[in-house]
């Protein structure tokens, strides 16, 4: 029996940036062409950060539900 396992983190499809050009939402988790709309998962995540992203991703999503109820 072989077995093969695999992993990935898909990050980036919604990818956050400081300009419109650049991304689909802005450093707030807000898109940029959707008012009201805010992304706060792993797809804000610009690449790959070459280790698992999961507490990255929770502080990402803390930190934009905090903006929001600011």
């Amino acid at each position: 029996m072989r077995l093969e396992c695999s992993s990935q983190h898909p990050l980036g499809s919604c990818r956050m940036s400081s300009r419109k050009e650049d991304g689909v939402v802005d450093p707030r988790g807000q898109s940029w062409d959707v008012e009201g709309l805010y992304v706060a998962d792993g797809s804000v995540v610009p690449s790959s950060l070459g280790v698992n992203p999961q507490v990255t991703i929770m502080t990402m999503a803390h930190r934009i539900g905090s903006l929001l109820r600011a």
